[in-house]
This record gives structure tokens, C-alpha cells and sequence, in this order.
């Protein structure tokens, strides 16, 4: 059975959907840039098209490797536990009081905790004792957006290491943004990018070029005003 089989059935298995196809020729292409770990992958897919998958599925193939998940929000880390539970996923979410254990194939980690010692510590212990496959990013656009109040995710892609392959999802990046992040996150070669376009169609986008933050916001207030007037109220 080829690899891209073996994920396109664990997937099945995972959502309980035996005649389930890939939502998109991007979504398999990530996934199998993943597995085969040649390359850094950047993957920008719209919400619901499968993004997590990736951070799910090579946990569940590769037994022999550790898969570490790195999450910026506190409420995505909710969610991400809901899901695996209700997929009977294992993973453990890390706890500095507790060593990683070699069983662990999936380990959850906060962005903030990811720039602290003692998880670099921990995760290097574990790396002698079991291989790192990847360190998945969820949100990873979080550091061009999150520099004016707070550092620690400002801060989180330092989690990336040269010897670990680099997984980075998103489904909220403009293409004009791209060099910057691929920059940010040190990814100037050897990285495969798998993009869709990520516009939702009941929304209606202004692109506007703006001096400074201090008018972006203002404009944005004012643009919001006038907009709320165009609604009509249904009883």
C-alpha cells in the first residue's frame, strides 16, 4: 500500500468516513510533503479543508517518532483536545513537572511554553530516546500580527530547529505576506508551499494602503460605521 494511501485511510478511519477523498490535490500534496520530510511545508488552506490532518495523521504512521504541536491560543488547544478525543487520538499535552514519555507520539506544547528552557530541555532529552519528525505551527501567521501585544507569540517561531522538519498551517494569509513570514520563520529554501485561496465568499474585502497602524485602525473604525448603516434589520 503506498503512503498516500495509508494517510487517505487513516484519515477515513479518524472521521469515520470509508468512502472519504482528499478535499483537495493541495491538502494530499501537504500531507505527503509531511510524511516523506524532504522539505519544510507551509500550507495555507481555508478553515475546513483539512489543515489539521496534518498535524494528526504522521503521529499515527510513523510510531516510531514524536510529533510535536505547537498552539498559540489556549482556546485552540481546547479545541484541538476535543477533537482528538473524540477521534481517539493519543497525545499528551506538556507539562513541565513531567517527563515526555517514549510512548508519546503526539505532544501538545502552548507558544508560549515553546520558548521557555525547560520545554527546550525536555524535548532535547526526548530526541535521544526518539526521533523529532516535525514540529507543526498551527496559526503561524501569529507573529506578523501579534508584535504589539504579546511577546511570547510574537517570539514562537524560534521553536524551529535545522535537524526537524518545519510544518506551518494557516488560513488567514494575503500572498503579499508570504516572503515576509517565509523570512521570519528562516524558510529561504527548501521549503514546499501548498496554497488555496482562503477568501470567504459572504465577505467583502477593502484593500487600502495605509501610512501607519495608528490610521489602519481608525480607518477601519470609520469603514465599519459606514458599513453598519447598509444593514436592514430582519424581524
Amino acid at each position: 500500500m503506498t503512503l498516500e494511501q495509508q494517510a487517505l485511510n487513516k484519515i477515513r478511519e479518524l472521521l469515520q468516513q470509508n468512502n472519504l477523498h482528499w478535499r483537495s490535490k493541495e491538502q494530499k500534496e501537504a500531507m505527503m510533503a509531511t510524511l516523506q520530510g524532504r522539505t519544510d511545508v507551509f500550507t495555507i488552506l481555508p478553515t475546513g479543508e483539512g489543515k489539521s490532518m496534518l498535524a494528526v495523521v504522521p503521529s499515527l504512521l510513523e510510531l516510531n517518532k514524536t510529533m510535536v504541536l505547537v498552539v498559540p491560543l489556549n482556546a485552540l488547544i481546547m479545541d484541538y483536545k476535543r477533537r482528538l478525543q473524540d477521534m481517539h487520538v493519543p497525545y499528551r499535552i506538556y507539562d513541565f513537572t513531567k517527563d515526555l514519555n517514549i510512548q508519546d507520539h503526539l505532544i501538545i506544547v502552548s507558544a508560549d511554553k515553546s520558548q521557555m528552557t525547560p520545554w527546550c530541555s525536555t524535548l532535547a532529552d526526548h530526541a535521544h530516546y526518539k526521533t523529532v519528525a516535525q514540529i507543526v505551527m498551527d496559526k503561524s501567521h501569529i507573529p506578523l500580527t501579534t508584535t504589539d501585544y504579546c511577546k511570547s507569540l510574537s517570539d514562537f517561531y524560534n521553536i524551529g530547529s535545522e535537524l526537524v522538519q518545519l510544518v506551518l498551517l494557516s488560513a488567514t494569509l494575503p500572498p503579499s505576506f508570504m516572503p515576509i513570514l517565509l523570512q521570519t520563520y528562516q524558510l529561504l529554501t527548501n521549503v514546499s508551499i501548498h496554497r488555496q485561496s482562503t477568501n470567504h465568499g459572504e465577505l467583502k474585502y477593502i484593500l487600502e494602503k495605509m501610512s501607519s497602524e495608528g490610521s489602519l485602525v481608525s480607518h477601519a473604525i470609520e469603514i465599519v460605521e459606514r458599513q453598519v448603516h447598509t444593514y436592514v434589520a430582519c424581524p
